[in-house]
């Protein structure tokens, strides 16, 4: 007698960052875990807490969708700033950049910055949430000759020699994949094969 698989359970990634489904599918995928993408526009909070946001993307993206479903967002805290920029990433990124961050900092011996990212899961039944942290240090002074604002110019993750915008290609995909990509989906996909499948 032929014993049939149960037909496996799709999850929802509800994000318009192409990059960040793709993430998230070459991590997930090898772990039998059947993840697609839906492109919708989610609300843009004003809260400063990152979890709060997140809770929020995912509420809306279910009420929307009805189907079990995962959200992602992330903040910027520089310890020397208090913790700004905090979930206000975009809004510093556009008004002070990464020369204004440099400058807010000058003469300060504490340069650790780290971000926490939120991955939130919701279905009918149950919400949880899941933090990961990527830490690092904000170098001194902007790359020669730089006029962009992007923050990774100034963000040299932990283990690594150089900043984001200095890495090759290689080099930031060892990234994804050594840090990002575990730091963020491995204890999410441990407990979704456990409980939610």
């Amino acid at each position: 007698m032929m014993h049939m698989k149960s037909a496996q359970k799709v999850l929802t990634f509800a994000t318009s960052s192409d990059w960040k489904y793709r993430q998230a599918q070459a991590y997930v995928q090898p772990q039998d875990i059947s993840l697609q993408q839906a492109r919708i526009d989610l609300p843009e909070s004003r809260d400063e807490d990152v979890v709060t946001i997140a809770k929020e993307k995912a509420d809306y993206a279910y009420n929307k969708l009805r189907r079990p479903l995962i959200v992602i967002d992330g903040a910027f805290h520089i310890k020397a700033l208090n913790d700004f920029p905090k979930t206000f990433v975009k809004f510093a990124e556009k008004y002070i950049g990464a020369s204004g961050i440099l400058k807010l900092m000058e003469g300060m011996a504490e340069r650790s910055y780290e971000w926490p990212n939120v991955l939130y899961y919701r279905d009918a039944d149950q919400e949880k949430y899941f933090v990961g942290y990527i830490r690092g240090t904000i170098i001194n002074t902007l790359p020669n000759n730089s006029q962009a604002n992007d923050f990774g110019l100034i963000q040299r993750p932990d283990g690594y020699v150089k900043t984001f915008s200095e890495m090759t290609s290689k080099e930031l995909h060892h990234f994804e994949t050594n840090i990002w990509s575990p730091t963020l989906f491995e204890e999410f996909t441990t407990w979704y094969k456990q409980t939610a499948q």
